[in-house]
């Protein structure tokens, strides 16, 4: 975490700003931008998604998944979850056990996000995947390397649990969420949640 969380907004740099990182009217703006609940398919995996990322908002959306990826503040992961929690029913989260998607660059946002989701929800999370060393597979698209890549952790067994939450920051193509869900293996429902859903065009 930070030690000196900023004390400005986030998006605008406008201050100061207390118990949150963004300013009321850059929050308020924010919330009426995003959408309704809505899950899309991705081959078999029902994904959820804060923001769309498309032409539109490109230079408002890469600056904040800049700010997520980069940041530990966790005034900014705590925003998120509770607007995951805001957006979604209920039952959504009835029985479920939260598993951050394991980055392949050592950063933390996704843990990140899966904590603060397990605190306002009481759920727990579990760090049940492992992302292996990449192998040269020529020929094989990313969707099929990543599913190759992503694998359970030894020794975790989920199965108690009625629904996997996926907990991501961004999808594009997906590939990296089919692949966890594969490497669960599990027969009971798995379904994701990211902040961003990119259009591959943007």
């Amino acid at each position: 975490m930070e030690l000196f969380p900023s004390l400005f907004c986030r998006l605008c740099a406008e201050g100061p700003v207390f118990g949150s990182c963004f300013c009321r009217f850059c929050e308020e703006k924010m919330r009426h931008a995003l959408p309704r609940p809505r899950w899309e398919r991705i081959e078999e995996l029902s994904v959820f998604s804060l923001i769309a990322w498309g032409r539109d908002n490109e230079t408002p959306c890469r600056a904040l998944l800049y700010d997520l990826k980069e940041s530990q503040d966790l005034r900014l992961f705590r925003f998120w979850s509770r607007e995951w929690v805001r957006r979604l029913p209920p039952d959504t989260f009835h029985n479920a056990v939260l598993v951050p998607v394991p980055s392949s660059t050592g950063r933390l946002h996704s843990f990140l996000l899966a904590r603060c989701l397990a605190e306002t929800t009481g759920l727990e999370m579990v760090e049940a995947l492992a992302l292996g060393k990449e192998e040269r597979q020529p020929g094989k698209s990313r969707r099929e390397r990543m599913k190759r890549r992503l694998r359970l952790k030894e020794g975790v067994d989920l199965l108690s649990y009625k629904s996997v939450l996926l907990i991501d920051d961004v999808t594009t193509s997906g590939a990296t969420l089919l692949g966890c869900k594969k490497a669960l293996r599990g027969s009971q429902k798995v379904a994701a949640l990211t902040v961003f859903r990119r259009e591959p065009s943007a």
